[in-house]
């Protein structure tokens, strides 16, 4: 995820969801500093602030 955030440097924001039921996938995306904005429709919404 951090070459992703590195490659847009004008960047602000990022969202993006996962399943309710990838457990993996959300701990990591916890663990990489997305906060959790929603949950609906067996989806979890998140975000992260990039400090640039």
């Amino acid at each position: 995820m951090e070459s992703v955030e590195e490659i847009y440097p004008t960047v602000k924001e990022v969202h993006l969801d996962t399943p309710v039921w990838n457990v993996r996938t959300n701990s990591f995306y916890r663990k990489s500093g997305y906060v959790m904005e929603k949950q609906e429709e067996g989806f979890i919404f998140y975000k992260k602030v990039l400090s640039r």
